[in-house]
Order: C-alpha cells, then sequence, then structure tokens
C-alpha cells in the first residue's frame, strides 16, 4: 500500500454536529469569560491567569520541571481511560469499560488536584479543610476503586497497579511527614514514579482490550 495514500474512510469524516462543538467551546468560552470576570472584580492583572507561569513568575523554565511531568502523565492517563471506556461500552465490554471510566474520573480528580494544588493550598486556605482530611477521602476514592473492580483487576497483571499505589502512599507518608531537602525530593520522585505506573497500567490495559482482546474473543 502507498504510504502517501488517503487513510481509509478519511474522506467521510464529518464536523461534530451543534451539541459537540458546543461542548468543545463552551467550556474554553467559559474559562475566558471567568478569567475576564476575576480580572475586572478580583483585580488580579489579566496577564497573570493567561501567561505561562515562569514568565510571570521570572524564574528558569525548569522551575517545577518534576511536577510539570507527572501532571502530563496524569492528563495521558486520563484522557486514554475515558476515551478506551467509551469505545469498549460500544463494544459491549461493560465490565471494562466501567472499570476505565473510574480510573479516567480518579485520575481526572488527581490531575486537577496536583494542578492547582487543591490539597495543598486550595483546601485549607479556602475551603477550610485539614490536608489530611483531603488525603483520607483519596485513600477512601481508591479503596472503592479497588474494592468494585477487584475480580477485573485479578485477571490482569496487576503489578504495577500495585507498585503505582504503594509509591503514592510512600510520596504521602513523606508529604504528611513534611520532610524538607533531599525527602523534597524522594516524595516527588516516589509520587512521579507511581504517577509513571498508573499511566503504563491503565493504558497498557486499555490497548489490551480494545486491540488484542477483540481479536482473541473472534
Amino acid at each position: 500500500m502507498n504510504a502517501y495514500a488517503p487513510s481509509l474512510g478519511a474522506g467521510s469524516y464529518k464536523l461534530p454536529n451543534r451539541r459537540g462543538l458546543l461542548g468543545l467551546y463552551l467550556p474554553v468560552i467559559g474559562l475566558i469569560l471567568l478569567v475576564a470576570l476575576t480580572a475586572r472584580y478580583g483585580h488580579v492583572p489579566v496577564s497573570n491567569m493567561t501567561r505561562d507561569m515562569a514568565a510571570i513568575a521570572n524564574v528558569h523554565p525548569l522551575t517545577g520541571v518534576v511536577s510539570n511531568v507527572g501532571i502530563l502523565l496524569w492528563c495521558a492517563a486520563a484522557a486514554i481511560c475515558l476515551f478506551s471506556s467509551s469505545l469498549l461500552r460500544k463494544q459491549g465490554a461493560r465490565a471494562e469499560a466501567g472499570f476505565l471510566w473510574w480510573a479516567g474520573l480518579m485520575t481526572t480528580g488527581l490531575l486537577v488536584d496536583d494542578f492547582f494544588m487543591f490539597h495543598e493550598y486550595l483546601a485549607p486556605v479556602h475551603f477550610h479543610l485539614n490536608e489530611k482530611l483531603v488525603h483520607a477521602s483519596y485513600f477512601t476514592v481508591t479503596a472503592i476503586y479497588l474494592l468494585r473492580h477487584r475480580r477485573l483487576i485479578l485477571e490482569t497483571n496487576y503489578r504495577l497497579l500495585a507498585a503505582a499505589l504503594v509509591l503514592f502512599a510512600g510520596s504521602t507518608l513523606i508529604d504528611v511527614a513534611d520532610g524538607l531537602g533531599w525527602w523534597r525530593l524522594a516524595e516527588d520522585g516516589c509520587k512521579l514514579l507511581g504517577i509513571s505506573s498508573w499511566f503504563a497500567y491503565h493504558a497498557g490495559m486499555a490497548r489490551h482490550w480494545l486491540v488484542e482482546a477483540p481479536v482473541l474473543r473472534s
């Protein structure tokens, strides 16, 4: 087949309908309006909410690189889980779809927490929630996720998932202990390794269920 030949059915692709376009653009427009209102009534410079954080703080572009890479992995894992879940549901694989749907929602929550420093700043300062209480809620949701899908998890090669949970636990313990200096590297290093393991496990399972499992069933 010619490498430059058009993909099968590429010409039949249609743009999203009105509902799809609204779902695409309304959140972005809403964000822009929220920024405008915050700048107008909150007396916050517009550039503080639109420019890159390193440029605003006048720091090196690699500042927070470990955290930023972790956020990218959270985002990739959430997108893969939610998208794969919708495809599996159409294929009738409801258990697998439900598993990835749960994982996608959890990952999205952790992404938001990490990106906006929820448990570190927003929760205690603006919502008057103890950081340990937030950690406890994450532990509870994770326990429900594991118990709800325990049979499916046990059927998979779950070593990467187990590694992720152990690494997250180690990072959380160091965080609660409020270690400084090199302990920060240990905390954030465990966290990044945990996110990488979480991403690899769920992306690998999504690929298996979408690509390999249908062939095995047929």
